[in-house]
């Protein structure tokens, strides 16, 4: 262990070497933690709060700058404490590039066992983006990766990470029993929460996502024959 000093941090113990790490323990004085720990960890940024805080750092953000790292903790904090915490442009200009998911998304996708291939055994995404482009509600992204899920999972129609810009379909979409409509819905939905962005308020997301999902021909009728199967958007 190594034990740290700076003009805002006193007393901070880090865990490990990661500069990272360092970063996020540095702003804890800041914002009134009378001591920090931080570790590198393959989950997203967590903290425990009260008078000492414990961070663990996404391994997600082992490549990111340093600079990138000092702006998220910040943030974080400072929404903890109440005292706004917005995104800065540094931290969201390197979380939402698309070099970002391309590098980190095999990764993910090692760690996310339910996810499965591009290629359904009846149905074809290729075919609903297809069929969602001559409608004229999408333009193809080549950035977004579309898969089935290994296993039927019965609930949600699909869901999505914005940050990796991956969208899973439920395998139980993937029959000929099923209508296309519900497919083309399905990964509608998801492709209008990635387009709305990272950033997006949730008043705004929402509107932009029903808006996308109001434009297509037949939506209440799918919708319909959706939650008389057991799924849901």
């Amino acid at each position: 262990m190594t034990k740290h000093t700076s003009n805002t941090v006193t007393d901070v113990i880090l865990m490990n070497e990661y500069s990272s790490a360092q970063a996020v323990c540095e702003e804890t004085r800041t914002y009134g933690f009378k001591k920090g720990a931080g570790e590198q960890s393959p989950v997203p940024i967590r903290l425990r709060t009260s008078d000492w805080a414990e961070f663990r750092v996404s391994d997600y953000l082992r490549d990111a700058p340093e600079g990138v790292i000092e702006d998220l903790a910040r943030t974080i904090m400072a929404r903890i404490r109440g005292c706004g915490g917005d995104y800065t442009d540094r931290a969201t200009a390197w979380l939402t590039a698309p070099e970002f998911s391309e590098a980190h998304r095999p990764v993910y996708l090692e760690r996310d066992e339910r996810a499965g291939s591009r290629e359904g055994e009846h149905k074809s995404i290729g075919a609903s983006l297809g069929r969602l482009e001559d409608l004229g509600l999408i333009w193809r992204d080549p950035s977004i990766d579309i898969r089935w899920s290994r296993e039927e999972e019965r609930g949600s129609a699909a869901r999505s990470s914005v940050l990796m810009r991956l969208i899973v379909v439920d395998r139980a979409l993937d029959s000929d029993d099923v209508p296309d409509s519900a497919l083309d819905l399905a990964v509608l939905k998801h492709l209008a929460l990635i387009r709305a962005g990272f950033l997006a308020e949730p008043m705004r997301r929402d509107r932009e996502v029903e808006d996308a999902l109001s434009r297509y021909p037949g939506f209440d009728g799918t919708i319909e024959w959706m939650e008389d199967h057991g799924l849901s958007l």
